[in-house]
């Protein structure tokens, strides 16, 4: 597995990724457009890696923004892993390398995950985040999110 920042020529991958996945369904709707446009937003602002098997192939996409919180702290935007390469530890990998590599000084990293994807929070209570609370109908009308957050390393906010 390799992890780097995405570039223009991912965009078609990532798109199918997000769209392939019950993001794509349940908040875009299955709009392609919509998901290529928030993606060449954050591609402009540097904020996505992606993870690509030993075919370098793109398989995985975290987009984040590194002030996103609150306008402090990291915000774990979008985690998406290809159908076929689900279980096998890339979006593990992916939050390791923001934790890691990226944002290793900040004191806090928060993300919303849906309460339907049970899947995705419990990868995320193993890393260490914890629930804060719910938020109805912050993205999408009638769903529920948790605020999710874990300690960082670091010391700034």
């Amino acid at each position: 597995m390799h992890i780097r920042k995405a570039t223009e020529n991912d965009i078609d991958a990532m798109v199918a990724i997000i769209d392939d996945s019950d993001l794509g369904s349940l908040y875009f709707k299955h709009d392609k457009g919509k998901i290529e446009r928030m993606i060449r937003t954050e591609l402009a602002q540097v904020s996505i890696v992606i993870a690509e098997d030993q075919n370098k192939k793109c398989v995985a996409v975290l987009i984040y923004k590194l002030e996103g919180a609150f306008g402090i702290h990291p915000y774990i935007h979008i985690l998406a892993v290809a159908t076929d390469s689900r279980g096998k530890g890339y979006g593990k990998r992916l939050m390791k390398y923001l934790e890691e590599e990226i944002v290793p000084d900040y004191r806090k990293i928060m993300l919303l995950v849906g309460t339907w994807n049970t899947r995705a929070k419990q990868l995320y209570e193993r890393l260490g985040y914890v629930s804060l609370c719910e938020i109805k109908g912050f993205y999408t009308e009638g769903m529920t999110e948790v605020l999710m957050v874990k300690e960082g390393k670091g010391k700034r906010d």
